[in-house]
Order: C-alpha cells, then structure tokens, then sequence
C-alpha cells in the first residue's frame, strides 16, 4: 500500500470509529431520557421549601418527600423548626 493509501485506510478507519462511538452515544441518551423517571427539582423545591419574607425561602416544617428512582428511593424529612431531619429540639431554654 502507498503512503496515500495508508493515510486514507486510517482516516476512514479513525472516521468509522468516531462515527461508532457517537451513534452509540447517541443511543444511550435517548435510552436514559426515554425510559428512566425522574422526579423534577421543582416538585422537591415545592414540597420542600416555602416563601420565608427575610431569607426568600426555608424548609418546610415537618414535610416529607420520597424520591423513587429505578435503583434507589431516597426519603427527605425536616423537623419542627425547618431542619433537616427528625431531632426536635423544643422550646429554647
């Protein structure tokens, strides 16, 4: 084979593999996008946080949120005061 040749068979040999690998990748996003669920951030900013008139927003008090994946479930919770999990630290002394 001629040195044209050569660099022509590994041009078209790169270029196939280029084309591959985006046709692959193409693939497993339109996958991901079509068959996962997923549950959006507004849903959680919603059931989560509420208008504070000092701080724009805060935790919602004693809420709950279940987030349900395909391969885990995650459950968010807030005490009595808008703090991330269940400790309630009553009254201040």
């Amino acid at each position: 084979m001629t040195g044209a040749g050569l660099g022509i068979a590994v041009l078209v040999g790169i270029l196939s593999v280029v084309v591959t690998l985006g046709v692959l990748e193409a693939g497993f996003r339109w996958f991901r996008w079509h068959r996962l669920t997923y549950v959006p951030l507004g849903e959680f900013a919603e059931a989560l946080s509420e208008r504070h008139p000092v701080y724009h927003h805060r935790y919602t008090p004693n809420a709950t949120v279940t987030d349900n994946q395909y391969d885990y479930t995650v459950v968010y919770t807030t005490n009595d005061l808008g703090l991330r999990g269940t400790r309630s630290y009553g009254p201040k002394p």
